[in-house]
């Protein structure tokens, strides 16, 4: 579990580092792919308040893309990013590595 949330930290490192060259749809699939390893995490049962906040988020930047509002979108995605990120690492804190 350890290097699954090792890599997501660093998909996520990597994303944010290069944000000038990534285009909205690429936000939007990170975005969700973030969510989905939350949720496959176990992180809706044991961190319902990250993993939700990040859900909501991937749904802003949805609707934000779908109305051509990119920038909103992007940030949308960079904060569903977090907070799957955050809800995967409270899922893992205090389990044995």
């Amino acid at each position: 579990m350890r290097k699954i949330i090792l890599s997501i930290l660093i998909f996520a490192g990597i994303s944010f580092a290069q944000s000038s060259g990534i285009t909205t749809s690429e936000y939007l699939d990170q975005a969700r792919d973030a969510l989905k390893k939350a949720y496959e995490s176990g992180a809706h049962v044991k961190a319902p308040y990250e993993y939700s906040k990040a859900s909501a988020y991937y749904s802003i930047a949805k609707e934000s893309a779908s109305n051509f509002s990119l920038d909103n979108a992007v940030e949308a995605s960079k904060k569903s990013i977090e907070w799957s990120l955050k809800a995967i690492e409270k899922t893992f804190k205090g389990v044995e590595k």
